[in-house]
């Protein structure tokens, strides 16, 4: 699978430059593949509506998410774990 917002963006002439870029991680609202660059992690918050108490909680776990569906706190990933240690040591 590849990254769907490579392979739809400006960057198509880079990935065809490099080859296809591949996807590391699937959006878990819409399903499309994401590549290290396009991958963003947040949590889901549930909504409670009652007659004077609402609440929102936050489900636990972590949750993948694209560009597009990602909530407003969600962080990018910019490097891998790999990569992070290449570049200390």
């Amino acid at each position: 699978m590849n990254c769907f917002d490579c392979m739809t963006t400006d960057s198509r002439s880079v990935a065809s430059a490099y080859g296809a870029v591949g996807a590391v991680a699937v959006c878990s609202l819409c399903g499309v593949g994401l590549c290290e660059q396009h991958v963003r992690v947040g949590h889901v918050r549930v909504e409670t509506h009652s007659i004077g108490n609402p609440s929102v909680a936050e489900l636990p776990g972590r949750r993948v998410f694209c560009d597009v569906c990602a909530p407003a706190d969600a962080t990018a990933v910019l490097a891998t774990p790999a990569a992070a240690v290449g570049a200390a040591g």
